[in-house]
């Protein structure tokens, strides 16, 4: 009897492949009070230890700014990581560059849920012997069974958070959580990748940024202001 895995290796490798797909869910809320203000110049702050992770992220949502006229600055090019600043220097530091606004992105909560696929076997048997069904009496002809499943899959899942912070006022405006699920293969990566970019377009349905001409006219600010050496 043959035994053949190719089936299931390949169905591995189709999960592991190019068809990986992310879920995500987003809810924001907006200050009630917060009037009628556009932001024109914003600063994207995410806080992750992993410094290469940061990077991406706060690059990745700063170049989604600016692709829709907002001027954006990312966190690490005014403050050095490393580095604690008092409260006054950082609000200072943010004025001096024109910066109206901060936006955070950040991981809240993160896990993995795993689903058992379950062993299933088929088997084909030819015993006629290229058409001599007697053959079969004598023992003649083969049998193959292929086998499906028998293993766990374990799928990324994470609760990320996004606030728009007022420089002058050190008030949030603006709040939103993304829930985001790993499909066919997603890595944490992927699904980081696509929570983040669900941040900018949300705000701006949600009116928060001035985009188009608005953004133009009001994103003119200061040269930007390289971070003091530590």
């Amino acid at each position: 009897m043959n035994r053949s895995h190719g089936p299931l290796l390949a169905a591995l490798l189709a999960m592991l492949g190019g068809c990986a797909t992310t879920e995500v869910e987003t809810f924001s809320v907006v200050r009630p009070d917060l009037g009628d203000r556009h932001f024109a110049a914003v600063c994207v702050t995410v806080p992750d230890g992993d410094l290469g992770a940061r990077r991406e992220i706060e690059t990745r949502i700063a170049d989604a700014l600016t692709a829709r006229g907002v001027r954006a600055l990312r966190w690490t090019e005014l403050f050095f990581p490393g580095e604690s600043y008092p409260d006054e220097e950082i609000v200072a530091r943010l004025e001096a560059n024109g910066v109206e606004a901060v936006l955070s992105f950040e991981t809240t909560h993160a896990w993995t849920e795993e689903f058992r696929v379950p062993e299933t076997a088929t088997m084909f048997v030819d015993g006629y012997g290229g058409g001599r069904p007697w053959r079969r009496l004598h023992g003649f002809g083969f049998a193959t069974t292929t086998v499906y499943g028998g293993y766990t899959v374990a799928l990324p899942r994470a609760l990320y958070e996004s606030r728009l912070v007022d420089r002058e006022s050190g008030l949030a405006l603006w709040i939103a959580t993304i829930r985001a699920k790993g499909q066919n293969g997603a890595d944490w990566d992927a699904v980081r990748r696509a929570a983040a970019d669900e941040v900018v377009p949300r705000l701006v349905r949600d009116g928060l940024l001035a985009v188009g001409p608005l953004a133009a006219e009001l994103s003119a600010g200061p040269p930007r202001t390289a971070p003091a050496t530590p």
